[in-house]
């Protein structure tokens, strides 16, 4: 919204009162903010201007940038320094742990602590001493069944203490404090794929039929849902309990069209039994026809404290044609549209390249027409590249397979890995906080042998995107890294092993969430159009590398 008198955001800018304020908007007008402003008089560190921001930029001169730069130099679990109000969620039964990141934005050193009470329990404390520029991560660890069902509001401090950085400044954060169930964690839709009882509407009610997915291609096993041949709109329905109040969600499905005009309405539900409607063109609508390929479609949602459930609901409307819809996803937002979990395994999973033990329930979409990039004269179809990958975790490491279609198979190794068949992993131990890219760390995978070691496949890490770990080829070492590709017919199995050790120090548990992004690489050797290559993408910040843009990955119990 570009009237700022009608934006619902209110950003706290520390000021002075009785010191002109000097606002430019986006069109260059000024104004001078005096006395009649909103102030928040008692704001902890000191006043604080009250400022509606809106979608258009503004200038704002005259506040005192010591006390602004502390202000914003304090991020908590990934969310902006001047969020209006950060929220930090604990997981019932596991250890609490939150996460904060301190950036230095002077050109001179600063030294000093940041201090979180967390609404519960004693304060953790943690001193810093930052070159410009710099970042400090903290996992802030707090004890184990100390968490209360409602907990107060928590409150992070940072002080800069110097030696030569503006000593004595500092800035205080409230945050709202949630407790979650782990059964929320995941995907609150049940049913969602349409597998429940061999293939059925169970939970779901209202029109369409489930249909069998007869296809050998990855995506194109078990079954979804079809609104077909319907005078007028058809729809299905499924209401679901909100875990945690005021929280963003998203919203995510894979649809395919022939000749229908469909999408998705949604309603959220007060607790007076009121309800706020959403319909198909502000939530999402598939193109008419999406010539036999999925679509990924999206829709962020923001909630308000006192709405208590979701109702999502896929509708459709045209005589002749159908629209199909499969992994119908609703989970609490982790400011991604990327959102994917590990379930923890059982039992340690062999790493050989036979995926019979992956399930791919609720999988990764690497396959949609819209996460398809092309390169030169590349033609992309499902017999191409298509693919699925899942995730499962255990105390010692983090397991991905990926099922893929690629009709022509064109491995290469070392730092040539992506310019081949391939798959790339990128993983960010701080779940993207700003400041920190230097903690993502990626690797790539391929079915070329490394040449040499006890390794047959490639694992290949960049020295640029290795966090300080080891860096080159990984697979040399078997006893470290298990890695298993197996070429079948057209298709690729792909099967990964990754130590949590080797991987940023991760405190494996559930609960906790990663910044992560994947990439199916395709390249068919074409000598006519050697430049033509393609890839499915599910998160952003591969190319070009920005760890703070990955979607998010969390840990779930079995």
């Amino acid at each position: 919204n570009a009237d700022e008198t009608a934006a619902r955001v209110v950003v706290r800018l520390p000021a002075e009162r009785g010191r002109a304020v000097v606002r430019t908007d986006h069109q260059g007008n000024e104004t001078t903010l005096g006395d009649d402003a909103g102030w928040d008089l008692a704001a902890p560190g000191g006043s604080c201007l009250l400022v509606k921001a809106g979608a258009m930029p503004a200038i704002y001169e005259g506040l005192p940038l010591a006390r602004l730069a502390v202000r914003c130099s304090l991020t908590l679990e990934g969310q902006g320094p001047l969020a209006q109000r950060p929220s930090v969620s604990f997981v019932k039964g596991a250890a609490a742990q939150m996460r904060v990141a301190v950036r230095n934005p002077l050109a001179r050193h600063v030294k000093g602590h940041v201090e979180v009470t967390p609404g519960f329990g004693a304060a953790r404390r943690e001193e810093f001493d930052l070159e410009p520029g710099a970042s400090g991560h903290f996992v802030l660890d707090f004890p184990r069944g100390a968490i209360p069902e409602r907990p107060a509001e928590g409150v992070a401090k940072v002080v800069w203490d110097g030696p030569s950085g503006p000593a004595g400044q500092a800035a205080w954060t409230t945050f709202a404090v949630g407790v979650v169930d782990p059964k929320a964690l995941g995907n609150l839709v049940a049913n969602g794929g349409f597998e429940a009882n061999g293939g059925s509407k169970d939970k779901w009610s209202g029109g369409g039929r489930v249909v069998a997915l007869s296809g050998a291609r990855p995506g194109e096993s078990g079954h979804a849902l079809s609104l077909d041949h319907g005078k007028g709109y058809l729809q299905l329905l499924q209401r679901v309990d909100l875990p945690e109040r005021g929280r963003k969600l998203l919203y995510t499905a894979w649809m395919r069209t022939d000749d229908m005009y469909a999408g998705s309405n949604f309603s959220l539900v007060r607790r007076d039994g009121s309800a706020r409607d959403l319909y198909m063109p502000h939530v999402f609508t598939a193109p008419k026809d999406t010539n036999g390929a999925w679509q990924l479609m999206v829709k962020a949602l923001d909630t308000s404290a006192d709405e208590v459930k979701a109702q999502l609901q896929p509708v459709a409307r045209g005589e002749r044609g159908a629209a199909l819809y499969d992994n119908i996803r609703l989970t609490l937002s982790d400011g991604t549209d990327f959102a994917a979990e590990a379930r923890r395994a059982a039992r340690q999973k062999r790493v050989d390249g036979d995926l019979a033990d992956w399930d791919f329930a609720d999988p990764i979409p690497l396959l949609c027409a819209n996460q398809i990039v092309a390169e030169g004269a590349y033609a992309w179809t499902g017999e191409n590249l298509s693919g699925v990958a899942q995730l499962a975790w255990d105390d010692e490491s983090l397991y991905l397979a990926a099922h893929v279609r690629d009709d022509v198979h064109v491995a290469r190794s070392g730092a040539d890995t992506l310019t081949g068949d391939a798959l790339q992993i990128a993983l960010h131990p701080a779940n993207r906080l700003a400041g920190l890219d230097g903690a993502a760390v990626e690797w790539q995978v391929s079915a070329a042998d490394p040449g040499g070691g006890s390794g047959r496949h490639t694992i290949y890490r960049p020295a640029e995107h290795s966090a300080g770990l080891a860096s080159g080829q990984l697979a040399k070492d078997s006893s470290v890294y298990e890695v298993a590709v197996v070429r079948r017919g057209k298709d690729t199995f792909y099967e990964v092993r990754i130590p949590w050790r080797d991987a940023g120090g991760v405190r494996a548990q559930v609960g906790l969430r990663l910044g992560l992004s994947l990439r199916l690489t395709d390249y068919d050797g074409d000598k006519a159009s050697p430049a033509a290559r393609g890839a499915a993408v599910w998160g952003r910040g591969l190319d070009p590398w920005a760890p703070t843009a990955f979607g998010s990955l969390v840990l779930l119990p079995e």
